[in-house]
């Protein structure tokens, strides 16, 4: 029996026929078309004499693949539209279908009026969406000449869905296609759509996605998330919410021709987190950048971008507060220590500029910019302006960190208007009190294992409760001074220390702190690689008197030996681990008149240390520990 032209012919059919002079009805009972199989129907064919039209009803069962292969030709091409391939989709269905059209030879499409209720089950259909295959789906279908409609439920993966598609027909319908997927998604799930986004993700999200399509391959994707009972890690930045406190996830995404081209709306809240912002990607789905118009965690108040620009990232952040501790922090788990020889970085640029910069716990620095730039090995430039938090709350002292390419290598500086607040704030020392610090230094190549050669100079500063120095002055017998550190501090004008950072290493060569109450010389090794000392040097109590006795004609040469020398000097060392140091003093030296040659030339910026008779009583080694 053929009821369109075009498409396959009902066969084998089984029935009877009522007919007059105006109408032909015929009551089909068994037939076959292609692999389905025809269980009732009927044919009314009215007004033979005029303008006759044709009414079909039909019961129909059987594969879904040979439905979708009747319905792919002309004049319908209804697989086509949806751009279903009949071979993908397999199962099984029954429908009812109803037609009515006129009689005429050059019958059009538009002239045909169909109905389709279907019913569908065990659906499979490869790559249905995502890439996903869609299996077990039970499925019902509404079909007319302007819409289909389907709902019901199927798996797609792993992970149960339901779901409900409509696809309007007309050419002049706004939208025309509508999907809409409700489900919770675990780990695996996400994992299957090529959404892993474990370790910042773990755990079920119930799932909300809508999708509207004009057509011509372009559509727009609303997707909505619990992130309840998930749970939100950022390890890099020490920030976590835990599964069982309230969280959502909300996404506007525009697809095109199967790839995503840019994600324009993103908010994410739970736990403190607050995210607002866009996201750009280029062919192959691969992310090319984000804008945040507020992203906010933990101590992080912020607005910024981030971009990848030739193999790197460019990010820039604005904004109240910005907490970078968790980059500051000593790492303590091993397992997470990594060599930065072992595994070349991508290249990043920051450019950061905020109200509050935290370094750590009561380490903040006020209005800060900085500019970083870093290749795949190593930190290239670092360009640091900022206001440190002073000693009372109007004070903001600067801080300047200049770490710059030049022709022959590279160069380093750093100034602080307070060099006790700076040495705090960057967490270096706690016992400084004022003064001026100026650092210098200069790598003759760009090479990032070149040594870096400079100078440290502090002047005017005090030092108060400083355990090391506390513990060298003891064994010393100088508690004059132990009491002086504890309570006001001890005043030095001025301390230089030449120096060499070599791969972890730092070579102290003759430095010398100086004061009118002690001076104080060191040399020597600390390895930050081990964390560990090997220092040396001499110490000076009563600075001042020892040079005024040491000017006396006559009185100072009976007491020093010679001009330039020192009255009372003791030698010391420092070794073993930084948390747990062995200081070793040698008082006797003190004794020796005209013991130690040129130290306060060594203060004054000229000489060298003098060398210390190893058989002398009480050499190095002789002393009190």
């Amino acid at each position: 029996v053929q009821y369109i032209e075009g498409l396959p012919l009902v066969e084998g059919v089984n029935g009877r026929a009522e007919f007059d002079e105006n109408s032909f009805d015929l009551f089909l009972e068994t037939g076959r078309l292609s692999k389905l199989t025809l269980h009732e129907g009927t044919i009314n064919l009215k007004d033979l004499s005029g303008d006759t039209t044709g009414d079909f009803a039909f019961r129909v069962s059987g594969p879904i693949s040979d439905t979708l292969w009747v319905i792919d030709h002309d004049p319908l091409n209804y697989a086509k539209k949806l751009e279903v391939d009949p071979s993908d989709v397999q199962g099984d269905v029954a429908f009812d279908l109803n037609l009515s059209f006129p009689l005429i030879q050059s019958l059009l499409l538009d002239d045909i009026q169909i109905g389709v209720v279907a019913d569908l089950s065990n659906i499979s259909w490869r790559q249905a969406l995502l890439g996903l295959d869609a299996t077990e789906g039970e499925l019902h279908l509404a079909l007319d000449n302007k819409a289909m409609e389907v709902d019901g439920r199927m798996r797609l993966g792993s992970t149960p869905a339901e779901l409900s598609w409509k696809e309007n027909f007309p050419a002049s319908a706004p939208i025309a296609t509508e999907l809409s997927l409700r489900a919770t998604v675990d780990d695996v799930g996400r994992a299957e759509a090529g959404m892993d986004f474990s370790p910042i993700l773990i755990g079920s999200t119930p799932l909300e996605v809508d999708l509207s399509s004009a057509g011509r391959g372009a559509a727009t994707v609303e997707i909505r998330a619990d992130l309840t009972q998930a749970s939100l890690v950022l390890e890099d930045f020490d920030w976590r919410k835990e599964r069982g406190v309230a969280g959502s996830a909300e996404a506007r995404l525009t697809i095109e021709n199967g790839a995503l081209i840019d994600l324009p709306a993103l908010t994410v809240i739970g736990g403190g987190l607050r995210v607002v912002g866009d996201l750009d990607f280029v062919a192959d789905n691969a992310f090319s950048g984000a804008n945040f118009s507020e992203l906010s965690f933990g101590d992080n108040r912020l607005n910024g971008s981030v971009h990848l620009v030739d193999d790197g990232y460019a990010v820039l952040l604005r904004g109240e507060s910005l907490d970078a501790s968790p980059f500051f922090e000593e790492e303590e788990d091993d397992s997470k220590t990594k060599d930065a020889t072992d595994e070349a970085l991508p290249p990043l640029s920051l450019d950061i500029a905020v109200d509050r910069l935290k370094l750590g716990p009561k380490r903040n620095l006020g209005q800060t910019t900085a500019v970083l730039e870093r290749d795949a090995l190593a930190w290239r430039r670092v360009i640091v302006e900022a206001e440190m938090i002073g000693e009372t709350a109007e004070a903001r002292p600067k801080l300047d960190i200049r770490f710059a390419p030049v022709p022959e290598g590279q160069e380093l500086t750093v100034l602080a208007e307070d060099a006790g607040v700076a040495l705090r704030t960057l967490d270096l020392i706690d016992n400084v009190i004022g003064g001026t610090m100026a650092i210098t230094g200069k790598k003759a190549s760009a090479d990032p294992e070149a040594p870096l050669e400079g100078k440290v100079l502090v002047e005017n500063y005090r030092v108060v409760d400083a355990p090391v120095l506390a513990r060298l002055l003891t064994l010393a017998s100088l508690s004059g001074m132990v009491d002086t550190l504890s309570g006001k501090g001890i005043q030095f004008d001025q301390f230089n220390a030449p120096f060499v950072y070599d791969q972890g290493v730092i070579t102290i060569t003759e430095a010398t702190s100086r004061g009118s109450e002690i001076g104080i010389t060191l040399k020597g090794t600390i390895d930050t690689n081990t964390n560990m000392a090997d220092l040396d040097g001499l110490v000076v109590p009563a600075y001042t008197i020892n040079s005024i006795l040491a000017g006396i004609p006559l009185l100072g040469d009976l007491l020093v030996g010679e001009k330039g020398g020192g009255i009372f000097a003791a030698t010391y060392s420092i070794e073993g681990p930084l948390d747990d140091l062995d200081i070793g003093v040698n008082p006797l030296a003190a004794l020796t008149p005209g013991f130690l040659r040129n130290i306060f030339n060594i203060f004054d910026g000229g000489g060298t240390a003098p060398k210390e008779d190893p058989n002398a009583p009480g050499a190095p080694g002789q002393g009190s520990r």
